[in-house]
């Protein structure tokens, strides 16, 4: 009897002693919950800002990497592009699709809106053009340039060659260099005058179909001072001249008396980029196409 009554008496001390453990962690718990809840708040504030802030960098890089692909592109620009007074109903349309990010463009033509870069110039008739002031020519995979040959490709890849044209004084000088900054050609640009256009001939020789991308930066010469480029049978339509400056120049395509009055056009993109139907960037570039 006195060991049962023993037996009974530490059953209930362990019994007491588990309802009291059970207590301790459920006040744990709530202590826990009251000091953590205010943290797994920002944790998970913090965590839905990070994803946003991808997604919004994500934008930005689209955008951009697109801009960058339109402007390369002169004949998209003159097919989808719509006039200043038609932009106002015309909507966006779809250009990429990728990942449930969706980039949409618009791009609007203004011609001949802003005097800095628009001009009208009337060319003379073929037997009244006197001799350039420089003479690029085109031939079996090389460009010319005072009798001097530079290969045209790398590796089966175009290389983008540049001209800078300054002007000081009344002397123009040019430099011509390639893609990596070396400089092939730096001198004074002979007989120019004064008052007359500063006048590049670009010929095509043997049927030639070579790529020859030039860029041509004009910031240094006068404003009163033309700068005109001569092409002459590029039937292949492979000359690739691009102006990186902000200063316009003229291109006389495939020099004949039927080519007059070529002008500059001025092309607005603008840029939409959604995330799952949510606005996340906004871009709006312009480009100028010298024709």
């Amino acid at each position: 009897m006195k060991a049962k009554g023993i037996f009974t008496h530490l059953s209930k001390l362990s019994a007491n002693k588990k309802g009291l453990t059970l207590i301790e962690v459920i006040v744990s718990i709530g202590i826990l919950a009251i000091v953590t809840g205010p943290f797994l708040g920002t944790i998970i504030l913090s965590t839905r800002n990070n994803a946003y802030s991808e997604q919004v960098l994500k934008a930005s890089e689209l955008s951009q990497t697109v801009m960058e692909e339109i402007k390369s592109k002169p004949d998209f620009l003159d097919i989808e592009a719509v006039s200043e007074a038609d932009a106002k109903t015309t909507d966006y349309k779809e250009y990429l699709m990728e990942d449930d990010y969706r980039v949409m463009y618009k791009i609007i033509k203004k011609e001949g809106t802003i005097s800095s870069l628009s001009g009208t110039y009337n060319f003379p008739e073929i037997s009244d053009i006197p001799d350039s002031n420089l003479n690029f020519s085109v031939n079996s995979g090389n460009v010319y340039l005072n009798r001097v040959s530079y290969n045209l490709n790398f590796e089966l890849v175009p290389v983008n060659y540049f001209i800078d044209i300054s002007e000081a004084s009344g002397i123009c000088t040019y430099k011509f260099y390639d893609e990596k900054g070396s400089y092939f050609q730096t001198a004074e640009l002979l007989n120019v005058t004064e008052t007359d256009p500063i006048k590049i001939k670009i010929e095509y020789l043997n049927g030639s179909e070579d790529i020859f991308k030039l860029n041509v930066n004009l910031n240094k010469v006068s404003e009163n001072r033309k700068v005109i480029f001569y092409v002459v049978n590029d039937e292949g339509d492979s000359l690739q001249i691009k102006n990186v400056g902000t200063r316009p120049f003229y291109q006389f395509d495939e020099v004949g008396t039927n080519c007059e009055e070529y002008y500059n056009v001025l092309f607005k993109i603008e840029l939409i980029v959604e995330y799952k139907g949510q606005e996340l960037n906004k871009m709006l570039s312009y480009v100028k196409k010298i024709r």
